[in-house]
């Protein structure tokens, strides 16, 4: 009687990692507490603005809404610029606030965080993908998964 041995190959023991590492930030993504750090009222209101209006501009009717999803300490932090037209404007670079708006769309506060898992869910992806030019699949995958996680540990 001969016995089939069970062999993994690299490929899917990765795949496999991969695909633990992306369920457990996502269900911990869905089962965190949001809170606002720094100037997280800024992005806060301008994923909610460009969600809900289409813009960045700061109006009375952004921090009426703001204020009725009591938020934390919201709108602590808040980061403005005003134009030479006295038109308000949130302080910080737009881009996030842009991509996560449709995050924010589907799963509101939470949303935020289900973007943040995704986006570093895609780095330890790239820290692989770059480390594995010169690397194993395993080395690679152990890696970038440590680096990203250790990286962030204490947060």
């Amino acid at each position: 009687m001969e016995f089939k041995r069970w062999s993994i190959s690299d490929r899917k023991v990765v795949i496999l990692g991969f695909a633990a590492i992306l369920i457990a930030l996502l269900v911990l993504s869905f089962t965190s507490p949001v809170h606002r750090w720094g100037d997280g009222s800024t992005y806060y209101m301008m994923i909610d603005s460009i969600a809900s209006d289409g813009d960045i501009k700061y109006e009375k009717k952004d921090i009426d809404r703001a204020l009725l999803t009591q938020f934390d300490d919201l709108p602590a932090g808040l980061f403005l610029v005003k134009d030479s037209e006295g038109n308000f404007y949130y302080g910080k670079e737009f881009t996030y606030a842009l991509f996560a708006s449709p995050f924010f769309v589907f799963f509101g506060k939470t949303g935020i965080l289900v973007f943040n898992s995704i986006i570093f869910f895609l780095m330890i992806i790239m820290g692989y993908l770059y480390l594995r030019i010169s690397n194993s699949r395993i080395i690679s995958f152990s890696i970038a998964a440590l680096f990203f996680f250790f990286s962030t540990w204490y947060i």
